[in-house]
């Protein structure tokens, strides 16, 4: 295959155009270059007018989007914290599912991520703000933490569903309880449910604000 010529693009790549090209063996310009990184057509001497097998530019182009997918995940990993399968999901649509793949292990193994660190944070923080161990479990499993991780850390925060119930009924909930409406007491009910406490923690948290802890079933 025939190098025509070379173009320089942003983002430390350049673009290559051949003579003869006519598979899609990676990304490209929308006027058909082949984006690659820009070290690795320095370090392989690429030029225009040279000639390229088909198998070695496969190759360059595989090595070339680990490269790319691994400064991307640097890059974003600068602004906030990622799990290894969400740095995958992230790099995926980019650099394709080797890459991406490689990229979230290399950040894993150097320690740029740490899905127990990412979860104890997140733990405590939602324990903070009131979230239930369960929700808090089911959020963090949504992110990409493995569950058994998920639960060490909720249960690293220590969370006391008592005193969540307590300070979420006080923030926002206890003058609907204090009108003994039990219409308004089903609604403040379900709320706290769907935040994944159990009934019967609610059924002792909402006794300190009414009389109607009836309606919860057992």
């Amino acid at each position: 295959m025939l190098i025509k010529r070379i173009a320089i693009r942003r983002g430390k790549v350049n673009a290559l155009f051949f003579a003869d090209y006519t598979a899609e063996f990676g990304e490209l310009t929308d006027d058909g270059g082949l984006l690659l990184d820009r070290s690795l057509c320095e370090s392989e001497g690429l030029t225009a007018g040279q000639n390229i097998t088909e198998d070695r530019l496969l190759e360059l182009v595989q090595i070339s989007a680990c490269r790319r997918a691994r400064s991307r995940a640097a890059w974003l990993l600068e602004s906030r914290d990622y799990t290894q399968k969400g740095m995958y999901d992230k790099l995926r649509r980019l650099f394709g599912d080797y890459a991406a793949r490689d990229a979230a292990q290399y950040c894993a193994q150097i320690g740029l991520i740490d899905d127990a660190r990412f979860a104890q944070r997140l733990a405590f923080s939602m324990s903070e703000r009131g979230i239930s161990d369960r929700e808090a479990v089911r959020r963090l499993v949504a992110k990409g933490v493995a569950r058994d991780v998920a639960q060490d850390a909720v249960r690293e925060a220590e969370s006391d569903p008592a005193s969540q119930l307590k300070q979420i009924i006080e923030k926002k909930y206890a003058a609907k309880l204090l009108t003994g409406d039990r219409k308004e007491v089903e609604k403040v009910v379900a709320a706290l449910a769907r935040k994944g406490f159990g009934f019967g923690d609610i059924r002792w948290a909402i006794s300190d604000f009414t009389d109607a802890t009836d309606i919860i079933e057992d």
